[in-house]
């Protein structure tokens, strides 16, 4: 029988096992392969996360050395909108280029100037038209409400001062340094807006927000079919809810 064998039967059993054993590698490498893609991706999105966490730590740290006070007028404003101070600091983030901001020289244009407000993901930037102040000094800001069924709220960190944005009706409420302007749509009758410089305001408007502060017209102006009414708005300390390093103060017990 033994004359009778197979010559090749050892060398296709070897054939086979080779060919299983290349598969069962190749299956391996493949397996390999697809657990190090997971792995790196994995760690890619984790390093992103880390610098957006680390950016934005390094951002609240530079806000809680200089910024030091808030519009009188904002914890009212942000009630309105169901929000409070510390939600509207959490949700503020910085602009593009806010740290060349920083460093940019001074304009000697004290005019009122504009910048754009927050870009609502459904609507057209809005553009604010009127800032007392340089544009240098913007750091960040964040949309409160977004103004489908109500009006429009946004917060900006404007130099050492957290200011609002109100976007109603008719109207717009624009705070800075102290100083409230109210800008509305339609033009006061003349005569009304030549008398209106050291009047009550709620001689002129009525809107929630300024009913019953005691509010005094600084000086009115008529534009573009509209009036802008200047007022003193104020300012209060206000105290950010992080520490040196950027991080938010934990209070309490768990």
């Amino acid at each position: 029988m033994g004359d009778d064998a197979d010559p090749y039967a050892e060398d296709g059993e070897d054939s086979r096992w080779m060919k299983e054993r290349s598969e069962a590698m190749s299956v391996a490498a493949a397996e390999k392969a697809v657990a190090a893609r997971q792995r790196a991706l994995r760690e890619a999105i984790a390093i992103d996360r880390f610098v957006i966490d680390f950016r934005l730590a390094s951002f609240r740290a530079f806000l809680r050395a200089t910024v030091h006070s808030m519009s009188a007028l904002a914890a009212d404003v942000l009630e309105f909108a169901e929000c409070d101070v510390k939600t509207a600091l959490n949700a503020v983030r910085p602009v593009r280029h806010w740290l060349k901001n920083i460093s940019a020289p001074s304009s000697s244009s004290h005019g009122l100037i504009g910048r754009r407000i927050p870009r609502s993901k459904r609507e057209d930037p809005v553009r604010i038209e009127l800032w007392r102040a340089e544009p240098y000094d913007l750091r960040g800001d964040a949309i409160i409400q977004e103004g489908a069924l109500s009006d429009y709220v946004a917060v900006s960190i404007f130099g050492s001062s957290l200011e609002v944005y109100v976007h109603g009706a008719g109207f717009r409420l624009v705070t800075r340094a102290g100083t409230a302007h109210l800008i509305l749509d339609s033009a006061l009758p003349a005569t009304l807006a030549a008398a209106c410089q050291g009047r009550a305001l709620d001689d002129i408007v009525e809107h929630p927000l300024l009913r019953g502060r005691g509010i005094v017209v600084s000086e009115i102006k008529q534009s573009g079919g509209g009036s802008l009414v200047v007022f003193r708005g104020g300012e209060s300390p206000l105290k950010l809810p992080w520490d040196s390093d950027g991080h938010r103060i934990v209070t309490g017990t768990a």
